[in-house]
């Protein structure tokens, strides 16, 4: 199999929006693998120590399966999740570093996959992690051919779909209340702004309320963007999962249960209002500080400008900076990492 002929794409933007549905989408067309979200490159991508980039890339999957789901299940569904001889074979210092990250990324088995999937059919990866918008021109050194599928959602959809799943976010700067949340999507919006300007040719913007409408007509039009056929399984992506959770729902969390329910039904307009349940106090406050991105996108507003505490307000400051600093500034990607690596402490480097 020619490894190094396989085309690397990314859907970034912010996440709750839609990223994970449209990955399983795509990921049910036979020539496209999706990937899920794993942060390992920006982790090794200037590692030049090929038993380095071997320990850190192992150290990684250990900590996203020390983490997963799966350890909620009985051992029988725990097998098969890795092809080693594939993912080792990424290690060899022969290979340019995009093609280990194909390799690495072909390596991963899901579970909400076709059963008996050819990876030989697959001409695409699809690799799908919202916090890597901020880093395209990285990506784009190491895979020139990459398209973008940037993803938008009404920040107040967001918002709501960060309250509805609460008790699975764990406390994290900005995660946990509104000013927080909002300013990290005008974070978010202004770069794919950017993003569109710069690269017009390799950006796709996939705004989730035009796609649950008019879904048929969004994917076309992505599939035309990445220059692939249409192919009709794509719309059998809910049935793989829906499979799968018939046989491990009862092994299952109730917040995991939630998590993919939706994805085990075919694509709807149900959750498009939702967050018109929220408090109204947080959709004034939402509006406050997404007012001028949300009608640069095309979302209408309910309230006039509004006046805040200066709680409010220096809650708005905060974010502000962190996530500047978090994403903006020069020391992201090291933050980056150190965030990631924090959780190898305690793990092993084998694969199992």
């Amino acid at each position: 199999m020619n490894y190094s002929g396989i085309k690397y794409n990314f859907i970034i933007g912010h996440g709750r929006g839609g990223t994970t549905l449209l990955l399983y989408i795509l990921n049910a067309h036979p020539q496209i693998y999706g990937l899920p979200e794993f942060k390992n490159i920006l982790l090794t991508k200037d590692i030049h120590s090929s038993q380095a980039f071997q320990n850190i890339t192992e150290k990684y999957l250990k900590r996203i399966e020390h983490r997963s789901f799966l350890n909620q299940l009985p051992d029988q569904f725990k097998e098969n999740k890795i092809d080693k001889e594939l993912f080792y074979s990424a290690f060899n210092s022969q290979y340019a570093l995009r093609e280990k990250y194909i390799r690495i990324a072909l390596s991963v088995n899901k579970f909400f996959d076709k059963p008996n999937r050819n990876k030989k059919e697959v001409t695409h990866i699809i690799h799908k992690i919202p916090y890597y918008t901020f880093f395209v021109k990285e990506l784009l050194e190491i895979f020139p051919e990459a398209k973008f599928i940037i993803n938008i959602r009404d920040p107040r959809a967001q918002n709501y779909s960060h309250i509805k799943r609460a008790s699975t976010e764990k406390l994290f700067l900005g995660k946990s209340n509104p000013e927080g949340r909002s300013v990290l999507w005008n974070f978010y919006a202004e770069e794919t702004l950017q993003l569109l300007k710069n690269y017009p040719d390799k950006c796709y913007l996939f705004q989730y309320e035009k796609f649950v409408e008019n879904p048929e007509k969004i994917i076309k039009e992505i599939l035309d963007f990445l220059n692939l056929p249409y192919s009709d399984t794509i719309w059998q992506f809910h049935q793989y999962v829906k499979d799968f959770l018939k046989q491990v729902q009862p092994y299952l969390s109730e917040n995991k249960i939630k998590k993919y329910i939706p994805l085990s039904k075919p694509v709807s307009t149900t959750y498009i209002d939702d967050w018109k349940k929220m408090n109204k106090k947080d959709i004034e406050l939402i509006e406050y500080i997404c007012r001028d991105n949300m009608e640069k996108f095309n979302y209408t507003l309910t309230t006039e400008k509004q006046l805040v505490s200066i709680l409010s307000k220096l809650k708005i400051l905060f974010y502000k900076s962190w996530y500047w600093l978090a994403i903006r500034s020069q020391l992201s990607i090291q933050i980056h990492k150190i965030y990631q690596l924090y959780f190898f402490l305690t793990v092993t480097y084998s694969i199992n």
